[in-house]
């Protein structure tokens, strides 16, 4: 158990109150069998003695978050000796920990074509991070000859609120803690205070060219005017696979609701309606997700929440929430469209089709219900080959009166 992660490195620990604020789940050792990441909200260290080469200085105590990853097996999680603990097997000062910094995984002597895992503690790799591992999402390798997932990192309190993104990539040996190997995302505009960051999520294909996306949220207004969500297009180049855009991303961020010129360009798009730009009550952004190919065009789409958005139909409703579906297309996402409950689409059945943004809300909304949507709010419940969405409304009553704010979810399908 977590709780049990602190403690000596050479005896049993005690228990400790670790708050677990995130999980992702992948193959990050691309041995066909799950894994999962979890965020810490503490900044504990390794024991004495566990080889740290080759991470930087990214388990330094004084900096801020962890990210714990348990590899899985036939039998389940490898969590160490004697559950999941990180103090070494015994006093021996050779004696392996069962917790380590690097190189996690490796052949199983005992049976070559099974990886033996230890549990890998994760810290992060720029100076001035705060909440490293405040939100995860594991998304497909970049790289042709590497099918191991990749693991986003948001730290969304990093550089007083700036916020930065990490992209570390899996392998054999598990995620790669090399800061040489590490793509940073910085936050755009230094000094917005936008927390970006604040959610990740792998977003598919968004625009056809066979390599995954993320979606990065920066839901903070502020006087900085840069919150909204952000894509990054994946790329590979040289054989090395990365996210477009990222070394003139802070310097130079894109324009908002921009959409790609042509096919070819992968540059970062920067969303959000117009009219929630600098609405911090609305809260654009607070939730997001992958939903894959939504409307069967062939191109992956993203839902963003807006939890506290005004119900503004034939009444108003304050604050009951909503949601916007932003489509893919060979153009990326389309996002300079005021989202509608009846979209259009264009060029249909072409190659060149692209849809307006979907607002929805949730049926018989109520005020105050405040709508809910989770980094991984998709799956195809149905079975028809298309991924389906959850959407929660925490705040709604019970139909009974006899309960307040017992909430309600919905399947989109």
């Amino acid at each position: 158990m977590l709780t049990n992660l602190m403690g000596s490195g050479t005896s049993v620990p005690p228990s400790y109150d670790v708050s677990n604020q995130s999980v992702a789940y992948g193959d990050f050792n691309s041995d066909g069998y799950g894994d999962f990441a979890v965020g810490l909200s503490v900044s504990i260290d390794l024991p004495s003695g566990v080889d740290v080469s080759g991470t930087g200085d990214s388990l330094n105590t004084s900096k801020g978050g962890r990210v714990v990853v348990i590899y899985g097996s036939p039998k389940g999680p490898q969590v160490g000796t004697g559950g999941f603990i990180r103090r070494r097997v015994n006093a021996s000062s050779t004696a392996q920990a069962d917790v380590v910094a690097k190189a996690p995984c490796s052949p199983d002597p005992s049976n070559p074509t099974l990886q033996k895992c230890f549990v890998q503690l994760l810290g992060p790799s720029t100076s001035t991070p705060a909440l490293f591992g405040f939100a995860l999402a594991a998304v497909k390798s970049l790289e042709n000859a590497n099918t191991a997932d990749g693991l986003i990192i948001g730290d969304p309190s990093a550089n007083s609120g700036d916020g930065e993104v990490h992209y570390l990539k899996g392998g054999l040996n598990g995620i790669n803690p090399d800061p040489a190997t590490i793509q940073v995302i910085p936050a755009p505009s230094p000094g917005s205070a936008n927390s970006f960051g604040y959610l990740v999520s792998s977003a598919g294909d968004l625009n056809g060219d066979l390599r995954d996306d993320i979606v990065i949220s920066a839901p903070k207004v502020s006087g900085g005017a840069r919150s909204g969500v952000y894509a990054f297009y994946g790329e590979n180049v040289a054989g090395v696979g990365q996210f477009a855009g990222v070394a003139t991303f802070s310097t130079t961020p894109p324009a908002m609701n921009a959409i790609h010129p042509t096919t070819a360009s992968l540059a970062p798009q920067w969303f959000v309606p117009t009219d929630l730009a600098s609405d911090a009550n609305a809260q654009f952004g607070y939730g997001l997700s992958g939903i894959g190919d939504f409307n069967g065009d062939g191109y992956s789409d993203v839902i963003v929440n807006v939890p506290r958005g005004d119900f503004e139909l034939d009444v108003l409703k304050p604050e009951t929430g909503f949601t916007i579906i932003y489509f893919g297309s060979r153009y990326g996402l389309r996002t300079n469209s005021v989202p509608s409950i009846n979209p259009k689409c264009y060029a249909f059945g072409t190659s060149d089709e692209t849809c307006e943004p979907f607002i929805s809300y949730l049926p018989d909304s109520t005020s105050y219900e405040n709508t809910y949507v989770s980094n991984a709010a998709a799956g195809d419940i149905n079975g028809d080959g298309l991924k389906d969405v959850l959407i929660g409304g925490f705040g709604r009553n019970h139909s009974s009166g006899l309960a307040f704010s017992s909430g309600v979810f919905y399947v989109l399908y």
